[in-house]
């Protein structure tokens, strides 16, 4: 009998423990023309589409990892690439429930070609803190 206990409680804290080093992703929609792909890290994402993007779970932490973007712009598809912050917060229910959208406008299309960088600021719906930072230039 106390085998079987120390056994299930072993397990219960080892399905914890995995559970708590977990992360949920933080979700965004990136809304770009039709054409557009979007690498993070190995994966690469049709755009438009919901792009899963690794976060911490502390606030105060902060992930860095490199993109490259393709967009086609005047029938010529144009790379660029650039970093993504992510940083960690406490989600409340209404981060949860809440669709983070990250749009690329024409008009950042146009400061891009004409070699500015652009950036893209998220914020999170409970308590608008950045949660989430893009960003890009055109590739050299």
């Amino acid at each position: 009998m106390l085998k079987k206990r120390v056994g299930w409680v072993l397990g219960l804290f080892c399905a914890m423990a995995m559970t708590g080093c977990a992360s949920n992703p933080l979700m965004v929609n990136i809304v770009a023309p039709a054409g557009s792909t979007m690498e993070v890290g190995e994966k690469k994402y049709t755009l438009p589409s919901n792009v899963p993007f690794n976060r911490p779970d502390k606030p105060g932490e902060v992930y860095r990892t490199n993109v490259a973007f393709t967009f086609p712009i005047k029938g010529q598809a144009i790379p660029a690439e650039g970093v993504l912050l992510t940083y960690g917060f406490v989600e409340t229910d209404v981060d949860r429930l809440s669709t983070n959208t990250c749009n690329v406008s024409e008009a950042e299309l146009t400061k891009l070609m004409e070699g500015y960088a652009v950036i893209f600021d998220g914020f999170s719906a409970s308590d608008h803190k950045l949660i989430y930072k893009i960003t890009i230039g055109k590739k050299k």
